[in-house]
């Protein structure tokens, strides 16, 4: 599973991550050793499918849209629903000081 940072109300991703995704080979040979390779989102539907269209993607990826998910793996930076704890980090604990965006990726503010 890949999180690919593309969400609802945000038109565009983080430069890093359309950088991978054209870098990942056909993953249909995963299947033969009873494995699998997936992106995720939390954008809806239409909005992946433009995004996977314009360079072609074929891998496959599912959405998170309206679930749970994010808050269930602690990939989220909502404190509303539950404390913030990412890479085995809290907010609190960026590695460096200023460093809490490159830590931490796309949208993430300093505490």
């Amino acid at each position: 599973m890949y999180h690919f940072m593309l969400e609802p109300d945000i038109d565009s991703s983080c430069k890093r991550y359309p950088f991978i995704c054209d870098h990942i080979p056909d993953v249909r040979h995963l299947g033969s050793k009873d494995k699998a390779f997936a992106g995720v989102s939390r954008a809806p539907t239409e909005k992946i499918e433009a995004y996977k269209k314009k360079p072609g993607w074929k891998l496959p990826w599912v959405l998170s849209y309206g679930s749970d998910f994010y808050y269930d793996f602690h990939v989220t930076w909502d404190e509303s629903v539950t404390p913030i704890e990412y890479n085995f980090r809290t907010k609190v604990e960026p590695l460096s000081p200023g460093d809490f965006k490159r830590n931490y990726g796309y949208g993430a503010t300093e505490a």
